[in-house]
């Protein structure tokens, strides 16, 4: 998604070679303006992309950043069991089946934002 953030930011940015300079040299973005006028920021571009491009996108983006942030969703998806004033968490490769459906959905919000992720390079490419 953060992929997603850094093309939607080629493709609508008031300089497009200085940013596509500034993502291939690893350099942040976020002090460079949108054609709106507005800085490529992070919110920016996941509101912009919301309203203009993938509704689900803001959503997603939150959800997925309480995992990669260690909030509090991350940690009650490592509690296996609370029973008798204690909880098991589970950590390790062996994930029980109640887990499934994290999974899946993880994995299909994967596939869909990786095929945004190619429509954005597409459009990037195309508009030169």
């Amino acid at each position: 998604m953060d992929n997603c953030l850094r093309s939607y930011a080629a493709f609508v940015a008031q300089n497009k070679n200085e940013v596509v300079n500034c993502i291939i040299d690893g350099e942040p973005i976020n002090k460079k303006k949108d054609n709106l006028g507005k800085n490529l920021s992070d919110s920016n571009l996941k509101n912009r992309i919301t309203d203009e491009v993938d509704p689900q996108f803001k959503q997603v983006y939150d959800q997925a950043s309480g995992y990669i942030h260690l909030s509090s969703k991350a940690f009650y998806q490592m509690i296996d069991e609370v029973k008798d004033n204690k909880i098991n968490i589970q950590v390790g490769i062996s994930l029980p089946e109640k887990r499934n459906t994290v999974l899946i959905e993880a994995a299909d919000a994967f596939v869909h934002f990786v095929e945004l992720h190619q429509k954005m390079l597409r459009a990037v490419a195309e508009d030169g």
